[in-house]
């Protein structure tokens, strides 16, 4: 081999191994601009006030929870944290704000369980209930639970499932409205007890609640944190709840599984933010949450409203909404419920 082809041949392979240490350098770069990218977003944020949109109507559960919430994470962060009132459409106003907005962290929600609910139940939705959300962390369970009137008939829930099974008298019951997560708890208990329970809706909790206090409905289905104050003052009885085991807030109220087997649920709130904002700052959110859920005076106000503080990873929020969109599915199909 002649001296000017073994020139030849080491150029080329000169050539070859500058080109591999390049695409490595080139790969080591890439690398290295994505994490001064992820240490930068997370420095940055906070950079400008927050929104906390609230989906539902002034002195609910959800609303009080989320301007407490408010409040404590402006405290912490160092920026103001401005609740602001969207409500309508069983959430989805204030849901389709969020879902649009800059994927940057500034911007806040309280889901509930009534999110993966719209998620079975709306036949069009301007947002994807998943893909266009960022989950941060649940920040409080609470069971549902089944009220009557104090001078009611019904004692108890087996003489209310009784009754719906005789053929004398049809259940009614009440609850914020069509497709309202109360409304498909109904549903699901009513399949699971094999009988039908006649479904009331109203516009909204307090007029559900005034109906059945009045005696016009038989019992209402809703949520313990707007059913507790109206318990505690004595206008209302509560039958049972809809969690496995008895609530620390009812004692003496049993568990709907003692006489329904199989029903287990618990409903939820949660802090979410626009899809597609990056991870240094949702476990930021997400360790600053976990901070205000464990101050004092944030537990003591959780209580009032007979709630358990529930912080989760990311992850496991999101699964618990995929998880109950498929429940509520299978609830509107085996039930033949219109679909709005």
């Amino acid at each position: 081999m002649n001296t000017v082809r073994l020139g030849r041949i080491a150029a080329r392979a000169a050539a070859r191994l500058a080109g591999s240490s390049m695409a490595v350098l080139a790969g080591v770069a890439v690398v290295a601009s994505l994490g001064l990218q992820s240490a930068s977003a997370q420095q940055a944020w906070p950079n400008k006030p927050l929104r906390f949109m609230i989906g539902f109507g002034p002195g609910g559960g959800t609303d009080m929870v989320s301007r407490l919430l408010a409040q404590k994470l402006a405290e912490r962060i160092g920026q103001p944290v401005v609740a602001e009132l969207k409500s309508g459409a069983t959430g989805t106003i204030a849901a389709d704000i969020v879902a649009k907005a800059a994927p940057d962290g500034h911007t806040l929600i309280l889901l509930t369980g009534a999110h993966p609910v719209t998620g079975a139940m709306m036949r069009r939705l301007p947002y994807d209930p998943v893909r266009d959300f960022q989950m941060v962390s649940t920040i409080v369970t609470y069971p549902i639970t089944l009220v009557v009137r104090v001078d009611s008939p019904f004692r108890n829930i087996d003489e209310l499932i009784a009754a719906a099974r005789s053929a004398r008298h049809k259940v009614s019951f009440s609850t914020a409205g069509v497709g309202s997560g109360q409304h498909l708890v109904g549903e699901w208990i009513g399949a699971i007890a094999g009988v039908e329970f006649l479904h009331v809706p109203f516009r909204g909790q307090p007029a559900a609640m005034v109906e059945m206090i009045s005696g016009r409905i038989d019992m209402m289905i809703d949520t313990l944190t707007s059913a507790y104050p109206h318990i505690k003052g004595g206008k209302t009885r509560a039958l049972a709840v809809t969690t496995r085991e008895r609530s620390p807030f009812l004692p003496d109220v049993p568990a709907l599984s003692s006489v329904v087997a199989g029903v287990d649920f618990a409903s939820w709130a949660g802090v979410a933010t626009t899809g597609g904002t990056p991870r240094p700052i949702v476990d930021r959110l997400n360790a600053e949450l976990r901070a205000v859920l464990q101050l004092p005076d944030v537990l003591q106000q959780l209580a009032t409203l007979a709630g358990t503080p529930s912080a989760s990873t990311p992850e496991a929020m999101q699964q618990l909404i995929v998880s109950e969109i498929g429940r509520w599915n299978k609830v509107v199909d085996d039930r033949g419920l219109e679909r709005q």
